[in-house]
């Protein structure tokens, strides 16, 4: 009886998977521009304070990690690796970036600002930042 059930219990936790990969995807996407923005900052902190005083060490390096939880997704990735089907898991997260990927580049419709400009910059390197 209990043998029977596994191949349904392996089924229920896959798409229990999938479904936390889905989530990673999403809310990362929100968080490209905010990481692409912090990480902006920091080179002009340091480049200010190079400036300043040369010899000066910069405090630790702020990382993607620092701004984007990715428990989940090694978590996704550890389940499907299991499962016998991580390969699976990484070519439809690959799908779905190369997807995101496409939208970051298209530059949106009111770009007539240095705003819209500067938002647009933070979100392209926020995206490869998090590949990173």
């Amino acid at each position: 009886r209990m043998r029977e059930r596994v191949p349904l219990l392996r089924k229920l936790i896959k798409t229990a998977a999938h479904t936390e990969l889905q989530d990673f995807l999403a809310a990362i996407r929100d968080k490209c521009g905010a990481i692409g923005e912090a990480a902006m900052n920091q080179i002009m902190s340091s480049q200010n304070a190079k400036l300043t005083d040369p010899d000066k060490e910069m405090s630790a390096d702020l990382c993607a990690s620092d701004l984007a939880d990715f428990s989940s997704l090694y978590r996704c990735l550890h389940i499907y690796f299991v499962l016998g089907c991580r390969g699976e898991a990484e070519q439809y997260y690959r799908e779905e970036r190369r997807k995101q990927l496409q939208l970051v580049l298209q530059p949106s419709a009111n770009m007539g600002s240095l705003s819209a400009y500067t938002e647009y910059f933070f979100e392209v390197a926020g995206f490869f930042l998090i590949e990173d």
